[in-house]
């Protein structure tokens, strides 16, 4: 093989390598119980879960991964539309916060979602981005994805 060929194909292939590599799921990073996404730390860790008709469920975990009541703890989301940022109404339900109504479509746009040990508490913001495919090296939702390159 020629020295001009050699010097083509050696990047293209450690290309391949790295984008293959970068799609694989990260352990660490984990999903929640119901294969939504965690966010926070624990003892103040949260699994964030969007159901097919679009409704989302914020519930926090006790340290073996299970509902845990909210306590003082609270949660406020916001959609980042192209028409602005627009609160998302979230209400106390069971051991979790439940949205009010789906949230709005299509999909595509950043959900931020705050958590509180207390009202008075530092949040804790996570930016997510309302997709709902399944992604192709996790296979867990888009918006859950624990694929390095995410």
């Amino acid at each position: 093989m020629n020295l001009l060929l050699k010097s083509l194909l050696l990047p293209l292939a450690a290309g391949l390598v790295l984008t293959t590599a970068g799609h694989a799921a990260d352990p660490a990073a984990g999903a929640g119980p119901n294969k939504g996404k965690l966010v926070g730390q624990p003892p103040n860790q949260a699994e964030v879960l969007i159901a097919a008709d679009g409704s989302l469920t914020v519930t926090f975990l006790d340290e073996g991964n299970k509902p845990a009541a909210p306590g003082s703890r609270t949660v406020t989301v916001f959609a980042q539309l192209d028409a602005g940022r627009q609160p998302v109404e979230m209400v106390a339900r069971d051991n979790a916060f439940v949205s009010a109504a789906p949230l709005p479509k299509p999909e595509g746009y950043v959900l931020v979602v705050q958590t509180r040990a207390s009202a008075d508490a530092k949040p804790s913001n996570v930016r997510l981005t309302y997709a709902m495919h399944t992604c192709g090296g996790c296979k867990l939702p888009e918006y859950a994805c624990t694929c390095t390159e995410h």
